[in-house]
């Protein structure tokens, strides 16, 4: 199983309705743990999970699961800020600093906006 393999199947099981929260907070904290070393970003940044995050942010009804989707937004805009400068991306950055209920999100999202504003 290679990396790449390995983020297709924890994205499609997050993207699964029927997940349960516990399962989807340990596919995002491992997600976590990719995005905090340098080869794991780079995978990360070449399976477009950055995408997937972004997608499933708006959808996910758990705060913590959130909370872990910023962490890995704040790490791919510290190694690579173009690739949430879009407008779509930004939007969804933007919605959460102001919208979240999770301060902890908020305050991920107002750095990663931060970063990537500059």
């Amino acid at each position: 199983l290679t990396d790449m393999q390995l983020l297709d199947a924890l994205v499609a099981a997050l993207s699964a309705t029927s997940t349960f929260e516990t399962f989807r907070l340990a596919i995002a904290e491992t997600l976590y743990t990719f995005a905090s070393t340098r080869p794991g970003m780079h995978s990360i940044i070449k399976s477009n999970v950055h995408r997937a995050v972004l997608a499933l942010m708006a959808l996910e009804p758990s705060a913590a699961v959130r909370n872990f989707f910023a962490s890995i937004l704040r790490e791919v805009a510290s190694d690579q800020p173009r690739l949430l400068t879009d407008l779509q991306a930004l939007a969804t950055i933007i919605k959460v600093v102001h919208m979240d209920e999770s301060a902890d999100a908020r305050v991920l999202a107002a750095e990663t906006a931060m970063v990537v504003s500059q």
